[in-house]
């Protein structure tokens, strides 16, 4: 069976064991199947293979050993192969107790994890609600299993800050989110009359995540990319038009997939979306050469489709493309010519977006302005792209003139 018609059988089964859409779209289709796609794409199979996806969870497990991926991470992403290992070896799921949560709670925590969950409906995403879940559970698990409580009368600040130690092992990446939710829950427990003070006090201080220098593809390397695709095939054209958004606009792969045809103004030479990230609103100038790859494509490439989506499937049955394809295509086409790449070198297609970015302001363009392109919501969302702004950074760099230094201090 192709690995994505499996997939997709897979995530049908899964849909009807009451998952959430948000979980089984979000997290099953676009996070844990992401790295699986890849693995079989880099050795050249479209087809399911139970030996390579054994293979793959091996592959998992090493890079856990590593120390490349956290236990919960490793762990999602292997027990993805195994359910498309078992719907290709049966047709069916038969162990949906081991899909849930392993965390036991008692009644008590159970029914007020519940309450909190049903107070933030409407205010959060599904996909907020998915996460609150699993940090609230995690809490509660902690508090029944680690400290033996069965209610809230004895908690104290001290124990949620025991709790963020306790979680901070292989979560350093989304720990200020598990704080979120965990300051969030600790107000509700207050406004709820079951703990007598807001510990959300407890924590007050952002937990920040390690800064990290954001990496970018060089023009040199971009422009070697974009020579890749065969412009004479049908999805040739379509890639290196996607290619060519990418780099001019620096679009987000999903805003991309979800780009339609009366999103174009053409007369103006505009793009006009709403962000599937953020919902906001985004106008967006289209370069002529940009321009001329999306018209080459829908002119002598897309296949007739009353789809309203610009970019579809090469192949049966029509459908716009995934984020996922936009990815593995653009790992193929780095791959051809002859670029390396390592989990977070920053040369993926988001690198596009980075590199993008990264020239606007060695140009002396506005941060504001760079935010806007790029449409965030907020300025401080752009920050990180100052990190690689070399020829600015050095002016920031001080000289030792005026320093005093007594001369033992300089001898090794």
């Amino acid at each position: 069976m192709n690995l994505e018609q499996l997939i997709d059988k897979t995530i049908d089964i899964l849909h009807g064991m009451n998952y959430t859409e948000g979980t089984w779209k979000h997290a099953f289709r676009n996070g844990r199947c992401s790295a699986l796609r890849q693995f079989f794409s880099e050795r050249g199979k479209e087809e399911f293979c139970v030996d390579t996806a054994r293979e793959y969870i091996a592959y998992i497990q090493k890079r856990y050993e590593n120390g490349e991926f956290s236990f919960y991470r490793s762990a999602h992403l292997k027990k993805m192969a195994a359910w498309l290992i078992q719907v290709h070896e049966t047709g069916e799921l038969r162990w949906k107790s081991g899909m849930k949560s392993k965390i036991s709670l008692n009644s008590f925590f159970e029914d007020t994890l519940e309450g909190y969950l049903a107070s933030r409906r409407g205010a959060l995403s599904e996909r907020s609600i998915v996460s609150h879940r699993s940090d609230i559970r995690h809490l509660l698990g902690y508090l029944q299993h680690e400290k033996d409580y069965v209610d809230f009368a004895r908690l104290t600040p001290r124990d949620v800050q025991a709790f963020m130690l306790f979680m901070r092992q292989g979560r350093e990446g989304r720990l200020d989110f598990v704080a979120h939710s965990v300051r969030s829950f600790l107000s509700y427990l207050n406004s709820s009359g079951l703990v007598d003070a807001d510990l959300s006090s407890a924590l007050r201080m952002r937990l920040q995540r390690p800064a990290k220098i954001m990496s970018r593809l060089s023009p040199e390397e971009i422009d070697l990319i974009l020579s890749q695709p065969n412009r004479d095939t049908a999805v040739g054209k379509r890639d290196y038009a996607i290619l060519m958004l990418g780099k001019s606009t620096g679009l987000r792969r999903g805003d991309i997939v979800n780009l339609k045809r009366s999103d174009i103004d053409w007369k103006a030479d505009e793009l006009r979306i709403t962000q599937s990230k953020t919902g906001v609103p985004l106008v967006l100038p289209l370069e002529p050469d940009t321009e001329d790859a999306i018209v080459d494509y829908l002119l002598n490439g897309r296949p007739k489709s009353n789809l309203p989506y610009v970019f579809l499937r090469g192949a049966a049955p029509r459908a716009a493309i995934s984020p996922q394809l936009v990815g593995t295509m653009f790992g193929r086409y780095l791959s051809k010519a002859g670029i390396s790449h390592t989990p977070g070198d920053g040369k993926s297609f988001h690198g596009l977006r980075r590199s993008m970015a990264s020239l606007m302001l060695e140009a002396d363009i506005p941060l504001t302005t760079i935010s806007q392109v790029l449409g965030h919501r907020k300025m401080d969302s752009a920050a990180p792209y100052l990190s690689v702004d070399e020829k600015n950074l050095r002016r920031c760099a001080l000289g030792l003139k005026g320093i005093e230094v007594r001369a033992e201090g300089l001898s090794w």
